[in-house]
């Protein structure tokens, strides 16, 4: 079976630059394959590089 890291983070404020960082660097940290970001309250714009 293959493992296939995965992350979950029920972020507030994500449009901070600070939060963005974080999350960039949780998935390098864990060496994640995917992590899912749950935030309700941002514009679409903000899921780019700030």
């Amino acid at each position: 079976m293959t493992h296939c890291p995965i992350g979950c983070w029920n972020v507030r404020g994500f449009n901070s630059p600070d939060r963005v960082l974080a999350c960039r660097k949780m998935v390098s940290s864990y060496h994640l394959e995917m992590l899912c970001i749950l935030e309700a309250k941002i514009p679409p714009t903000s899921a780019y590089d700030p």
